[in-house]
Formats: structure tokens, sequence, C-alpha cells
């Protein structure tokens, strides 16, 4: 029994590591035998798993690279595509990104040790520890990414691994190389996900207010190192952006994807967040409405998506005097004609006239919300991003492969259950840590840091109007944190008064 309590040592790093390394690869299994039919793609025979919806757009600029020796579209910051480059010059696409998926795999079992490890460095006891671990190994919302082509997965892995090092910079602020790690690992953050690059900003204010307490030279020698790696790294992409575009561009050179401002669907994504819509791709969302028939209907989940997308209704509060039901009908029959204009490589110039006139509208329909209904415009269309964000269709459908259609109601609901838990358990904990951070020097530095990082990352989409489900994931370490402080307290609240 003394031998099994030693092996179970949260120090027994190997131990950790091989266990979640087993889960993951049984995982990988059961994924690659139970794919999404949707997610296949012809032309990549053997690839164990299926493509997101923005997959290409990180590994064709890599293709183009090879090919034509240009990065382009140039849509995307080179975060996934250095990873995939890396397999791709020495071996085929699909066995390139085979060796990404193990690699996603790999680096996320390491995750899962280092966040379990900081729970522990931050609270002080082994508890933490055992419980950080068990939320995000079991975690649907977190693994579930390591088994697509797409970012998400190794920005969880290096947001975790940046707070790791934060975390041991912050009980030994004399060793700045940890927070030069820290940087690192947040600057390839940055790359797979340019909307943390104020993360950057986060650290570096719990920086300054220990500065300001302790008047230590060592912090400041530490802020300095987390911004090196970025300035460096991110040096290189600004003179590289200069060469093409002759002004400075510190991220992406555009919001949108190239593919998007061809076409009107930029306009009609402002459109419709002026009033709060779902813009994401999925069945039976706002969007949809627009585009119902968008899905192939050949195969059953996509006739069942069809069906789905026919009972889209829009909410009657979006109308204003300048349109209506009928309005946006007929618009949306302007666009099914552009479409097929578009696909099929018809009369440019009615493609341009027409691309034109909907956008006219649109902007007008735009304007109006705004100007009659500043209310839904500024305040309401974001509180609705942020309830679909946190509790809508972002956690209550399956995120990729839809695993809880295999499971029992009584699972499900006890799986949902604890993530509405932990969310709402962390919130409150990120809140308190953050006020009482600012008035007091006892609140854990790195606790501090990672409740400003989740209350960023969780209300910054709803704020830009934005609540696609994978936008939450890289919340979930700081989720799983916040939330193991909580239970900490609990308990010593419960162990009080069994005590008396």
């Amino acid at each position: 029994m003394i031998q099994i309590k030693k092996l179970i040592e949260p120090q027994n790093w190997w131990l950790w590591i091989l266990v979640t390394l087993a889960f993951k690869a049984i995982l990988l299994i059961y994924y690659t035998h139970n794919i999404d039919t949707r997610l296949v793609v012809q032309g990549y025979p053997g690839l164990w798993t299926g493509f997101g919806g923005d997959t290409r757009t990180y590994i064709t600029p890599i293709e183009n690279l090879l090919a034509h020796n240009s990065y382009s579209p140039n849509d995307r910051m080179p975060g996934y595509g250095i990873v995939y480059i890396m397999f791709r010059l020495f071996m085929n696409n699909v066995h390139a990104l085979n060796a990404v998926i193990l690699l996603q795999v790999v680096v996320s079992s390491i995750s899962v040790y280092a966040l379990a490890i900081t729970a522990e460095r931050i609270f002080k006891i082994k508890e933490a520890f055992y419980y950080a671990f068990m939320l995000y190994l079991f975690s649907e919302l977190a693994f579930s990414w390591d088994y697509l082509i797409l970012t998400e997965s190794f920005t969880l892995s290096s947001l975790v691994l940046s707070t790791f090092f934060f975390t041991l910079y912050f009980d030994d602020p004399k060793r700045p190389g940890y927070m030069v790690l820290s940087g690192l690992f947040l600057t390839w953050t940055v790359f797979l996900k340019p909307v943390y690059v104020l993360v950057f900003a986060i650290v570096g204010f719990v920086i300054l207010i220990r500065l300001c307490r302790e008047k230590s030279k060592a912090l400041l020698l530490g802020l300095f190192a987390l911004v090196t790696p970025f300035v460096l790294v991110d040096g290189v992409w600004v003179v590289r952006n200069y060469s093409i575009y002759q002004r400075i561009i510190p991220l992406t050179p555009h919001l949108y994807l190239d593919n998007i401002n061809d076409s009107y669907n930029a306009v009609l994504i402002q459109f419709m967040q002026s009033w709060g819509g779902d813009i994401g791709w999925d069945a039976g969302t706002d969007c949809r409405w627009f585009f119902p028939r968008l899905n192939n209907a050949t195969c059953m989940p996509c006739a069942q998506e069809l069906e789905r997308n026919a009972k889209v209704t829009l909410p009657d509060y979006i109308y204003t005097s300048k349109f209506n039901k009928d309005s946006l009908i007929a618009i949306r029959t302007d666009m099914t004609t552009w479409d097929s204009l578009f696909d099929n490589h018809l009369d440019p110039v009615a493609i341009k006239n027409l691309k034109v006139n909907i956008e006219y509208r649109l902007n007008i329909f735009s304007q109006s919300v705004k100007t009659e209904n500043p209310f839904l415009y500024y305040a309401k269309s974001r509180f609705v991003n942020l309830r679909r964000f946190i509790m809508g269709r972002s956690i209550t459908t399956p995120l990729i492969f839809h695993p809880y259609n295999k499971l029992k109601l009584g699972i499900y609901a006890l799986s949902q259950g604890l993530y509405y838990l932990a969310l709402f358990s962390a919130l409150i904990v990120a809140f308190v840590t953050v006020f009482r951070g600012v008035i007091s020097a006892n609140t854990p530095y790195a606790l501090f840091a990672v409740s400003l990082i989740l209350i960023y990352g969780v209300f910054i989409f709803p704020f830009l109007k934005l609540s696609e489900h994978r936008y939450l994931a890289p919340e979930y370490p700081f989720i799983v944190i916040c939330s193991t402080a909580f239970f900490i307290k609990l308990k010593e609240i419960a162990t009080t008064l069994i005590e008396k």
C-alpha cells in the first residue's frame, strides 16, 4: 500500500504522462474508426482523421511554399504550418498530417501533467494535482481537439506550458529563464491564435503589480524575458509582411479569410453580428437560414442537418424600418443566384454587380440596427453571444465526433453537469481572485494571472460578437485551475463543519 502511494506521487511524471498517453491512444483508435462522415476528405487516403472547416487554411500555404516558394494565401499566421512543414519536408502530405496528430497527442499528454503540477504549485496541496489531472484528462472539451487538424490542440498545450513556466517564475523570480520559456510558448500561442496576444499584457500587468509592491529588479528582468521571444519572432514576421504589403502588420493582414472577402460573406457576417446572430456554420444556426441547402444531402448526417436548417427562424426583434422578413428572403434569393453564377464561372460583370447590390443592402440593414436599436447593437447582441458561447451549442452539442451519441443519457447529463459546475465555480473564483489580487499581496500571483486570462478568454469572443464552440476550448485549462480553488475551499469548509 505504501509503495502504491509512492508510485502515484505527483513527482512521478513518467507514470502520469504514460497514463495520459495510454488514454489518448485509446481515443485515437476510437476516433479513427468513428470519424464523422462530414469530415472525411477526398485525396487523403490513409489519413487518420478528418478536416475541419478551416483545416486547409493552415496547410495550403505550406504546400504553396514548398511548391512555389510563396506562403499564400496569407490568411493565417504560421503557428500551425511550422509544425506541419517539419514533417512535410520528409514525407507526403498524408503521413505528415498523421505525424501532426501524433505530436498533438504527445504534447497534449505532457500538458495534462503540466497543468496538474501547476495546480499543485499554486495551491500547495497534493489534492489539487489529482483534481486538476482528472478534470482535464477526461474532458471532451479539451481532448477531442487532439484528433483534428486544427489549431485548438496545440493552443491548449502551449497555453498550459506557458502557464506552467510563469508559475515557476512567480515562485522564484530570480530565475528569468522560466519567463523566457513562458514567453516562447505564449509566442507560439499567438502564432496559432492571434487573439491571445493580449495575454502578454495580462501576465505583464501581474508582474508590474508585484514590481510595485516588492521593488525588485529581478521582476523587471522577468518582464523583459517574457516579451523578448515574441519581439524577436514576430519581428521576423513583421519584416516579411512589410516586404509584401509595405506596411507594418504584426499579426494578420486582414480580419477575414480571402475567400470570405471575395464574396458577400464578410458583409453578411457584420449584419448578423449587428443583432447577435449565430455566424457559425453548424446545422441549425442563424447562419444556415441564409444557406439552408449548403450541405450535401447524400449522407444521413447531412440529411439530418438539412432538416434542422429548414427549422431555423430569425427572431422578430431584429427587424427595423429598413428591413423585414421579406427583405431578407429577397436577399437570400440573390445570394443563391450569386453563388450559382460564381461557382459556374459565369458572367463576371453580373457577379460583381450583384455582389455590390447585396452588400449595399446589408450595410443599410446593419446601420439601421445600430441607429434604431442601439441597445440591441451594443449590448444585447453581446449578451446573446455570451450565453450561446458558454451555455448554448458550444457545449450541449458534441464538438467534433459526436461521442456522446453513443453514451447513455445519464452519463451525458453528468458530464454536462460537471462542466457547468466547473465553469461557474471557476468564474466566481476568477473574479474574487482578481479583486483580491489588486488590493492584497497575499493572493498567489500565478492564480491572479490565470484568473485574468480566464476572464479575458471567456468574455473577449462574445464581446467581438463571436460564439463558435472551439473558441472556448483554450480557456478550459484555466477553468480547471480556478475550479480547483473552489473545491479546495469547499473541502476546507466541510472539514471545519465536521470537526465542529
